[in-house]
């Protein structure tokens, strides 16, 4: 069948569904790219943390102990504000958003606190990156009062 034999609706179609290709590309490329920087940054993130938490579970009871008991400012305030958010656990921009640190001041301070066990981290189901208090973070903000504890409930009779 010769080209010229198909009707012009055809030929119209095929234009359309190209200009439309094309005129999405650039969309896509953004997209791609975004996705490819936000998968860059959760592996670094995961590695660092993996690689630190292996490290910290050989480490002897003792040494583990005075490596939580040093923490800076930062960690302190990134540690509170996580004691203080729900179990969903917290973003980066909800994190930052009370202490308004500098990024990369947050990053180290995440970084650090992931290498000594009192951070994990989750993957949301739209790549997104969620820190949570860990077992040990936990307990280190129970035993510095970032998070209440009531011991016993007295009943009135």
């Amino acid at each position: 069948m010769p080209l010229s034999d198909l009707p012009l609706s055809v030929f119209f179609l095929v234009f359309l569904a190209v200009f439309v290709v094309i005129g999405l590309y650039p969309a896509w490329q953004r997209l791609a790219d975004r996705l490819r920087k936000r998968l860059k940054d959760l592996g670094e993130t995961i590695d660092v943390l993996a690689g630190n938490a292996e490290s910290a579970t050989q480490a002897s009871p003792a040494a583990a102990a005075t490596t939580t008991r040093h923490l800076n400012d930062f960690e302190l305030l990134v540690l509170w504000q996580l004691s203080q958010g729900d179990n969903k656990g917290l973003s980066r921009k909800q994190i930052n958003g009370k202490l308004h640190l500098v990024p990369s001041v947050l990053n180290k301070t995440l970084q650090s606190l992931g290498s000594r066990g009192l951070v994990s981290v989750a993957i949301t189901s739209w790549f997104g990156i969620r820190y949570f208090l860990s077992e040990k973070g936990r307990n280190y903000s129970i035993e510095r009062g970032f998070i209440p504890i009531i011991h016993g409930t007295h009943k009135a009779s």
